[in-house]
């Protein structure tokens, strides 16, 4: 029978108290809920481990794309200067005024076209690196180096 307690005007019941168990009858629902509380343990470990490779495997390649990204600014950069100094070989054409200046000029504009085509029809590096850099600027096809003369 339920227990009713509270004051005349209002009733709570409440339930009966639980059975008195033995002790042997404790440990046997307790030897029933073992597995069922390992394979719980189990599946959730599983779970994380699992998460854990997903999530390691996702920021593999969000670093791969963040590489390839730096690269592709990297060379579109090295692309912007070469046009900026090739504008301003162009503007250095139109202030010379003797042969020789104009042939230097020319010779300047045509080494830094030949070095930016030779650019754009390069691949990129196996890894998607940059190519060196101290090839690009300045420098003629046959390697050497174009010296840098200012013109009044």
């Amino acid at each position: 029978m339920p227990h009713v307690t509270g004051s005349p005007g209002s009733v709570n019941i409440l339930p009966l108290d639980p059975p008195e168990e033995s002790p042997d009858a404790l440990q046997a629902v307790s030897a029933n809920r073992m597995p069922w509380l390992f394979g719980i343990f189990s599946v959730g470990i599983a779970l994380l481990v699992g998460l854990k490779i997903f999530f390691a495997e996702l920021y593999v390649e969000l670093e791969q794309r963040g590489g390839n990204e730096r690269s592709r600014l990297f060379i579109g950069d090295e692309i912007v200067r070469e046009i900026g100094s090739i504008e301003t070989a162009v503007y250095r054409l139109a202030l010379a005024d003797n042969p020789p200046a104009l042939k230097r000029a020319r010779q300047d504009i045509e080494a830094q076209l030949g070095t930016l085509a030779d650019d754009l029809a390069k691949p990129a590096t196996p890894n998607g690196a940059p190519r060196n850099p101290a090839q690009r600027r300045g420098a003629r096809r046959d390697g050497s180096r174009i010296p840098l003369r200012a013109t009044v």
